[in-house]
């Protein structure tokens, strides 16, 4: 079983539609296809939500042009019957989209729950394209991955969320490992009375009773079902998000839950590469790396990686390939033997500073809802000092102090702007390293020098400003003539 995953740098309109359609009919089955919302749909729906709260009228033509894209889309690549169809459903999501923005200008107010229950739509719309133009089902990943209630950054309950898919989605594909018509009567009764229409179980998105049968056949043919990644449910039936950029996150976590053989994640960018194309031109591709040095990278910066999709994949021990439509590939798995070498670059972190007024005070209570809500790096202690880094460009560790209850612990605290610019090797990184790494940022100025507690890498804290000619200086310094 193969789980991919298709992301917005490839459903940019009806030609990455088409490009990821034509991808997918040249895979085996059976196939679980994660999808993410088109390109910059999600932050189009984060701003019809903030134009609710002071300008109604702009908000509903912001989502009106939002989802005429969408139809647009749909008429390019569908067929009439199928547009009819789809269009249907669409216009029960755009008329719950517009009774929000009703309610966002009566309130006046935004919440984390709300604006979870707005951003969503744009994985409802993406992976009901999707599943039409390739006449896959659609099983939508808010009734199967269960979270806890922390929205815009939920926790996944592993265990609900594995009874979910085996349950509702592994019975579906295996299904479609079958031969064509050869589906028992007994078997499909079975799946359609779970799949038809029970109150509160996972649908079959748009299709009930007869309808149900059908496409069941369907799917046993094409052995293809499509879900959508970054999007979930709270344990308590409320639409969750896990994060900006989590979908490749969702694939991972259904290719653990299912045992799948490879968890493939599609990309706009030559698989991983040993900077950011954007700012090396000439950065090349990594063939492998071990599960350990892609955790660094992606808590470091390493845009192509979410730093959650690496732990269920190493749990599964599943290979994890990033590849682009070209074929560029590069695979992340247990193999620690390569000599793969990276410089990634945190652009926008903050470096929260906290004194306590003892030695030994703990801010345990604080450090644990740091980890809840924030994917934070990495922190160190002290003395009396504690320095915590994480990955948000601007933090107010006032709220965190207070939510923690540790205010009367504090003497001071602070949240200083920082750029983390690192160097990671797969090998770890040695003297000779470390002494090369403080060369290439010569006199550039640094506020201070981080490193992993398995040495695989060394960082600078930096002035934002500077962040770019040090990558530059690092990658001609390591990695220049590869």
């Amino acid at each position: 079983m193969l789980v991919v995953k298709f992301g917005g740098s490839i459903l940019n309109g009806a030609e990455g539609l088409q490009l990821a359609c034509g991808e997918v009919e040249q895979l085996p089955r059976p196939l679980l296809v994660v999808v993410s919302a088109f390109e910059d749909v999600t932050n189009r729906l984060e701003r019809v939500a903030e134009l609710a709260l002071v300008q109604k009228s702009e908000a509903e033509q912001a989502a009106d042009s939002l989802f005429e894209d969408h139809r647009q889309i749909a008429r390019e690549m569908l067929s009439t019957t199928a547009y009819k169809s789809w269009d249907q459903e669409v216009r029960e999501w755009e008329e719950r989209l517009r009774r929000i923005i009703e309610g966002l200008a009566i309130v006046g107010e935004l919440s984390p729950r709300t604006l979870d229950l707005v951003v969503h739509f744009g994985e409802r719309l993406s992976s009901s394209l999707v599943g039409r133009a390739i006449s896959a089902p659609v099983i939508s990943a808010t009734n199967l991955l269960i979270t806890d209630e922390n929205h815009r950054f939920a926790r996944v309950d592993l265990e609900l969320s594995r009874e979910r898919v085996q349950e509702h989605l592994q019975p579906l594909l295996q299904i479609a490992k079958r031969d064509k018509g050869e589906v028992g009567a007994d078997q499909l009764s079975q799946v359609i009375e779970e799949r038809g229409g029970v109150e509160g179980s996972p649908e079959v998105e748009g299709r009930r009773g007869d309808a149900v049968e059908s496409s069941l056949r369907e799917e046993n043919a094409s052995g293809i079902v499509v879900t959508e990644g970054y999007i979930a449910r709270g344990r308590g039936g409320e639409i969750t998000t896990m994060g900006r950029e989590s979908s490749d996150f969702s694939a991972a976590l259904f290719g653990e839950l299912l045992g799948a053989s490879e968890v493939r994640i599609y990309t706009g960018v030559p698989g991983i590469m040993t900077a950011d194309p954007a700012i090396i031109p000439d950065a090349q591709t990594i063939p492998q790396m071990s599960y350990g040095m892609a955790r660094e990278i992606a808590s470091l910066g390493a845009k192509v990686i979410h730093p959650r999709t690496v732990r269920p994949v190493e749990r599964a021990n599943i290979p994890l390939v990033f590849n682009d439509l070209s074929g560029a590939v590069s695979v992340i798995d247990g193999d620690e033997s390569g000599e793969a070498f990276s410089i990634t670059a945190l652009y926008q972190a903050s470096l929260l500073t906290f004194k306590v007024d003892r030695t030994d005070t703990t801010l345990s209570p604080l450090l644990d809802l740091l980890l809840r809500t924030t994917p934070f790096i990495r922190s160190t202690r002290s003395g009396r000092i504690l320095h915590v880094l994480v990955p948000i460009a601007e933090y107010n560790p006032e709220t965190l102090i207070r939510k923690a209850k540790v205010a009367d612990l504090i003497l001071e605290y602070s949240a200083t702007p920082v750029s983390v610019v690192s160097s990671v090797r797969q090998q770890g990184i040695g003297g000779e390293d470390a002494t090369r790494f403080l060369s290439a940022i010569g006199e550039i100025p640094i506020r201070s020098i981080w490193s992993d507690s398995t040495e695989r890498s060394i960082s600078a804290l930096v002035d934002p400003i500077h962040a770019s000619d040090i990558v530059r200086a690092l990658h001609r310094q390591f990695l220049s003539g590869l």
